[in-house]
């Protein structure tokens, strides 16, 4: 039985280098596409990674993947740079904008609340004429005032 193993050995090393240079090879092959940074090689990469089941090679993939992806959106001259710039410029103004809208709402909900509130004050003190003095500054016309106007500087601002 010993003699079979021996005799047998040669060719299960034989597949072992084979499936080592296979997977070198595939390696290879994914780094050189990622090298290229072209769209046709993230088609490439992206069918291997949809058709490979070893998890390792996948996962070596998706990292040749983001390599391709980082030299394929790189700018490759002045104009692309310009491009570049004023996209990130053009997509910061809009957050901006998006965050000055949020807080136009917040401001609008807060006015919103102080309108009811002030019909609460309003029908307390009709309810209540000898508390007056003691419920006279429970509301406050200053904080909607405030509102008012910081909702109409985001307004300009926007």
């Amino acid at each position: 039985m010993f003699i079979i193993i021996i005799k047998f050995m040669p060719i299960i090393a034989k597949n072992k280098d084979a499936k080592i240079k296979n997977s070198a090879l595939a390696e290879g092959e994914l780094q050189k596409l990622a090298h290229e940074g072209t769209k046709e090689a993230i088609a490439k990469i992206e069918a291997y990674i949809k058709s490979e089941k070893d998890y390792g090679k996948r996962s070596y993939a998706e990292l040749a993947m983001e390599e391709c992806e980082l030299f394929y959106y790189q700018p490759r001259n002045k104009k692309e740079e310009q491009d570049f710039t004023l996209c990130r410029l053009i997509n910061e103004h809009e957050r901006r904008i998006d965050d000055l809208n949020a807080k136009a709402d917040r401001i609008g909900a807060s006015l919103d609340k102080y309108r009811l509130e002030q019909k609460v004050h309003q029908r307390v003190l009709a309810g209540n004429k000898n508390k007056r003095e003691d419920w006279q500054y429970r509301y406050m016309d200053d904080f909607a005032a405030s509102n008012k106007n910081q909702l109409a500087e985001i307004t300009d601002d926007i």
